[in-house]
């Protein structure tokens, strides 16, 4: 269920930028396969953790990490989806109004286990 905190005027703008910015790679409807299959359904990303390739920025070591996907962690990856990236190719331009990630996020915690 979506959480009560979730500001439903931020969501709704969240949905019209993640069909402008994320639909043409990511699905969002349950079930639903990414028009890009290497793209996953962003329906259940919030709050969820994923193991993926991290490269260190100082020593260029590559290293296995667990990142939970809380409202900080996809904050700084909308600003900035090339960093740490290991083997990806990231298309996507960074997020760069506040408002307009606060509302991505807010979308993608109101879609959170709703079927």
């Amino acid at each position: 269920m979506p959480s009560s905190s979730v500001d439903l005027q931020a969501a709704q703008r969240g949905k019209e930028l993640f069909m402008q910015r994320c639909s043409a790679c990511h699905a969002i409807e349950s079930g639903q396969q990414s028009p890009e299959r290497a793209a996953p359904n962003l329906r259940a990303i919030y709050g969820s953790s994923i193991k993926r390739m991290t490269i260190n920025a100082q020593t260029q070591e590559v290293r296995r990490e667990t990142v939970h996907w809380d409202d900080k962690k996809l904050d700084d990856y909308l600003k900035n989806p090339k960093m740490n990236q290991a083997g990806k190719t990231i298309v996507f331009e960074p997020v760069t109004k506040d408002q307009d990630r606060a509302d991505l996020i807010a979308y993608l915690k109101s879609v959170k286990g709703k079927s």
